[in-house]
């Protein structure tokens, strides 16, 4: 708005902007962040989707055996990373709310960790994040999860850490198996050239256009039929 009204290109610089060190700032986004974690625990399962799925998916895996409890066929398909945390809570309870805040607690960690590390302004970002993602982040718990196991694996990215990378990544996969996606990401970053950049793009474009209606019909499917 200022660059169409001066007609002016220079950069603007806010000398006045905190960043998020500062510790009654960082004070001020823990409070959201409690109030998020309440409000993703005590979440009626039956008024959104999908959370009724994960509550008799918690009981049935807690009627199953350690050796059964990633195999077994319990109606919904989750992977084995998010069944061992479902296995390992039903040691404790089935209690759904209960699970909820285990979830929640993970997920506001990974999302305060992301903040800290690229936000210059987090009252923004989570302005953002509240209207775009919080909502749906209450039920697409594995989806969700699984994002923010994969945000927080950017600095190794950057930093060129290939096996803290791929931790990640695996740990994604086993939440949520289209994690897999994320995983050229690091090869990417890693082109200094730009043309070796475009031909990479212009290769990975041509290799989804060929594969498009398999992987169309591949994740359609799942989808539709609920099985994500």
């Amino acid at each position: 708005m200022y660059w169409v009204a001066t007609k002016n290109p220079q950069p603007i610089r806010n000398p006045f902007t905190r960043r998020f060190e500062s510790n009654h700032y960082a004070a001020l986004v823990l409070v959201i962040m409690v109030i998020m974690l309440f409000l993703r625990t005590f979440v009626l399962a039956s008024s959104v989707s999908d959370l009724l799925g994960y509550e008799r998916a918690l009981n049935d895996i807690d009627e199953l055996s350690w050796s059964s409890a990633f195999t077994e066929d319990i109606g919904v398909r989750i992977e084995t990373g998010y069944r061992l945390l479902i296995k390992l809570y039903s040691c404790l309870s089935t209690d759904i709310n209960g699970f909820l805040f285990i979830h929640a607690l993970i997920s506001q960690i990974l999302l305060y960790r992301i903040l800290k590390r690229f936000s210059a302004s987090p009252f923004i970002s989570l302005t953002i994040y509240m209207i775009v993602m919080f909502c749906p982040s209450i039920y697409i718990l594995r989806q969700y999860l699984a994002m923010l196991v994969l945000f927080n694996s950017i600095p190794y990215i950057i930093d060129r850490k290939p096996l803290p990378f791929i931790i990640c990544t695996v740990i994604g996969v086993s939440i949520h198996n289209v994690s897999v996606v994320f995983f050229p990401i690091y090869f990417l970053y890693g082109i200094k050239s730009n043309w070796k950049l475009i031909l990479a793009l212009v290769l990975i474009f041509v290799g989804l256009k060929v594969s498009f209606t398999a992987v169309y019909y591949y994740f359609g499917d799942a989808v539709f039929s609920g099985l994500y």
